[in-house]
């Protein structure tokens, strides 16, 4: 005796293949078999972002001329390096949507953040 397929069970196992047939034509890097390069670069930004900010609290004796100069080009050189890695980092293209997530929310946490009460008006 033959039993008929019902379309409720067709439906059922159609549904069970699609998220398989969808992952096995995902690109490699989409599943994570290699890093995405925009960590290593958001990272690498994260560390010169901190390297400005442990310049800015260092002390410096202003009266102390060659102190105050060393500071100066240290801090010349962190924000260098920052928009060094700045540009990789936008210049890198995320190879996964998690990748892309950071990036964005990386940008957005730093670079394009407002204040209400520090925007001028048009009043």
């Amino acid at each position: 005796m033959t039993e008929k397929l019902s379309r409720r069970a067709a439906l059922t196992g159609l549904a069970a293949l699609a998220p398989a047939t969808a992952v096995a034509t995902m690109p490699a890097a989409a599943l994570g078999a290699e890093p995405d390069p925009v960590f290593a670069a958001i990272n690498a930004h994260k560390a010169a972002m901190a390297e400005i900010d442990a310049v800015n609290v260092a002390e410096v004796d202003v009266e102390d001329e060659e102190q105050h100069e060393e500071h100066e080009e240290r801090l010349y050189d962190a924000i260098y390096d920052e928009a060094a890695t700045l540009l990789v980092v936008l210049n890198t293209m995320p190879s996964t949507p998690l990748g892309l997530a950071h990036a964005l929310a990386h940008m957005g946490a730093r670079h394009c953040s407002w204040d209400a009460e520090k925007t001028p008006t048009t009043s």
